[in-house]
This record gives C-alpha cells, sequence and structure tokens, in this order.
C-alpha cells in the first residue's frame, strides 16, 4: 500500500461542464494505492479520504415557479454554491408580460447542487400588463408618478401606480382616485375602493365643492386612498416595523391618527370651480425599533420620544441589571435594533455567587467533606 498527495486543479481535473464547489481551497487530500488482494500488475484499487467532488456548473437554467412568466435570464456560469445578481434589466417576460413597477433592481441566485439557479431572496416576477380605459367621459387617467411617462399601449403592473383626474380643471375628483394594475382583477385595471361605502364606491367629477386629497407618508396605512369631501376623515397607522413617534402616541394611544378634511388656507377658486386640498397634514411615521418592555433594570440609551422611532434601525442599546441580579448570560449586555423592528431582551437572573462556589468545591473535594459542604450550603 502507498499513497500520493495531490492537489485540487493539479492531479484532479473536472470534466466539461463541471467545477469544484465555490469556496474550495487548493487544499491536499490523499489517495491510497491497495494491491494486497491482487496479483496482476497494474490492478491495485485506489481509494481516498476526503476525496474532491465535481459538481456541475449552472449556466442558464433556473427553477422557477410554474405560473411566473420569466421567459429568460442573463445568467453568467458559476460553480455550485456561488451567487451572482442579474439587473432588472437582464430578465426577460413573455409577450404580454412585464415586471411590475415595484420590482427590485437586481436579484440574487444561487447555484443549486444540480446545475441549475435558486432564487437566494425575493424571485422576480414577470406579471400580466393592462390596457388603458377609454377616456369618452369626464376622467382622463394618467401614471401618479410624475416622472413616469405614459405609453398608450400597455399600463405597467404596479399597485395604485394609476391616478384618475378630472379633464375639467375646473371640477374636482370625488371618490376613489387612484388604480392598481394586478393578477387579481385578470389584469383590469381598478379601483382601490378600501375604506369607501359600497353606495359611494363610484369616481366622479364635480364643482362647487371642496375635496381633500389622501395625505402621504413614508410607512403609512391609509384607510381610504381616495379623495373624501370637506369634513371626512382618514385614518392613519403605521406599517409594520414603522411607528409614530412616543409623544403623538400618548394622544393616540391606539396608535391610529384621525385626519379631517378641512379647506386649504389658501383659495384661489373661483365660486364655480371645485377646491382640493392636498396638503393635509400627516404625522410622519418612523422605521426603527419600539421601546423596550419587560425589562426591569436599566437600558441606555433612553428611548427618543420625539421626532423617530424609541431606537432606530442598528443602534445599539445596553441593558444592565438591577441590583443583586446579573445577565445570565454577559455576552448580551449590547443588543441592536434590527431591521426587521426588534431588539431582543436578555435575561436578568439573580446573584448566588455563594451557593455555586460551595456546590462546585463540593463536586472537587468529593464525599469525604460533605459536612463541610453541607456547613457552605446553610
Amino acid at each position: 500500500t502507498s499513497a500520493i498527495n495531490a492537489e485540487y486543479g493539479d492531479a484532479v481535473i473536472c470534466g466539461e461542464g463541471t467545477a469544484f464547489e465555490a469556496g474550495t481551497s487548493s487544499s491536499e487530500y490523499e489517495v491510497s494505492c491497495d494491491s494486497s488482494s491482487v496479483t496482476e500488475a497494474n490492478s491495485g484499487l485506489l481509494s481516498c479520504t476526503s476525496c474532491p467532488v465535481c459538481h456541475l456548473l449552472c449556466t442558464t437554467e433556473f427553477n422557477i415557479p410554474e405560473d411566473n412568466a420569466i421567459q429568460a435570464i442573463s445568467f453568467s456560469s458559476v460553480n455550485k454554491g456561488a451567487t451572482v445578481t442579474v439587473t432588472k434589466e437582464e430578465i426577460t417576460c413573455k409577450d404580454g408580460h412585464i415586471m411590475s413597477l415595484s420590482a427590485a433592481d437586481s436579484y440574487t441566485f444561487t447555484c443549486g447542487a444540480k446545475g441549475t439557479f435558486e432564487c437566494a431572496g425575493d424571485c422576480p416576477i414577470c406579471e400580466g400588463t393592462c390596457t388603458w380605459p377609454d377616456e369618452t367621459g369626464d376622467l382622463l387617467y394618467r401614471y401618479a408618478l410624475e416622472d413616469l411617462e405614459r405609453d398608450d399601449t400597455v399600463v405597467i403592473p404596479g399597485v395604485n401606480h394609476v391616478e384618475a383626474y378630472c379633464a375639467d380643471e375646473t371640477q374636482v375628483l370625488v371618490g376613489p382616485r387612484y388604480m392598481s394594475c394586478t393578477g387579481l382583477n385578470n389584469n383590469t385595471l381598478y379601483y382601490d375602493t378600501t375604506g369607501y361605502p359600497d353606495n359611494q364606491t363610484d369616481t366622479t367629477c364635480q364643482t362647487n365643492l371642496t375635496v381633500c386629497g389622501a395625505p402621504v407618508a413614508e410607512g403609512v396605512t391609509l384607510s381610504k386612498t381616495g379623495n373624501v369631501l370637506l369634513g371626512d376623515e382618514y385614518t392613519m397607522s403605521c406599517n409594520q416595523g414603522w411607528m409614530f413617534d412616543l409623544d403623538l402616541r400618548e394622544s393616540w394611544p391606539d396608535s391610529t391618527f384621525v385626519v379631517t378634511c378641512v379647506a386649504p388656507a389658501v383659495n384661489e377658486s373661483t365660486e364655480a370651480e371645485g377646491i382640493i386640498n392636498d396638503n393635509l397634514y400627516s404625522p410622519p411615521c418612523y422605521k426603527g425599533c419600539d421601546e423596550v418592555e419587560g425589562f426591569t433594570g436599566t437600558l441606555a440609551p433612553s428611548p427618543t420620544t420625539a421626532g423617530s422611532a424609541p431606537y432606530t434601525t442598528g443602534q445599539d442599546v445596553t441593558f444592565s441589571c438591577p441590583t443583586d441580579y446579573h445577565l445570565a448570560i454577559a455576552s448580551e449586555k449590547v443588543q441592536q435594533c434590527s431591521d426587521s423592528g426588534t431588539i431582543t431582551v436578555p435575561e436578568c437572573v439573580e446573584d448566588n455567587d455563594e451557593e455555586e462556589v460551595g456546590q462546585g468545591q463540593c463536586a472537587v473535594v468529593g464525599l469525604g467533606l460533605l459536612s463541610l459542604c453541607l456547613a457552605m450550603w446553610l
């Protein structure tokens, strides 16, 4: 029996379309030749420990759900375990489909064991497009984003990204204002009627009225997104991971805020024109972590009460136990406000050092000093 040493990429060469796993270092492995049970020349048996493995390369194959309308993705060839990032522009959709307006700019894939790319996070999605409604009445339609120009052929998929408005500028829009294009309605534009009574879901253009547009603020959910009449209300709440500051929550303890439609402070319209107030006050929602509850010790710093979440994302929080207590795990003294809006709260346990020392000595000295151990415990 004899042995030889070799390195990856030296004595071992992977076949076409295969390669070592990503991150495999150039390390030695041992190959043994056992000829103890054979008599013919060159008929020994080679064996190895921790043998190198050649895996299929990932090139173009990807694992995407069947209901996703992706046609192709422009990948670079990588080894198993490697990741590759592709931009939105490198993804081709099937005819009649396109990526949503809210789609991420890039997506990350990992090369799997069978030479197939797998989504490392959210998968890209190609969705069906919509057509613009007929503009034969009082209403016209455009994208809500000013920098997005309308293409008269199709509507890009998205949520509340199309806005209805009045063709006559002296009129104001009453009712639902924003529209979506998703597969939920067979790729036909539909109004966001959330929060409106069943008998008030029609969108109309009227004169001699004062209406308000929905307040706009990051991280906010509204009871309705369309226009409301003078005196009507919007109820605001913060999305998950977002929150009002502590000072505002003293006035609105249920974590919601009510905004009433009022006339604009400056009115330059004539009596015959409709008036729209698109500048209603909306309290900001802040991303971060809420104040810590259930911890009996002290925290540093103390939570911020105004103009911010109590703790901002990434902020360190130091926990100190009360007198006669200590942290169960000392390394958990400093915690961080996570991206998901949570802070891990460590546990404080009562000091019990003498008892722990006495028990430890008993374990060492054994039964011969049993009376001494009992004295320590007492």
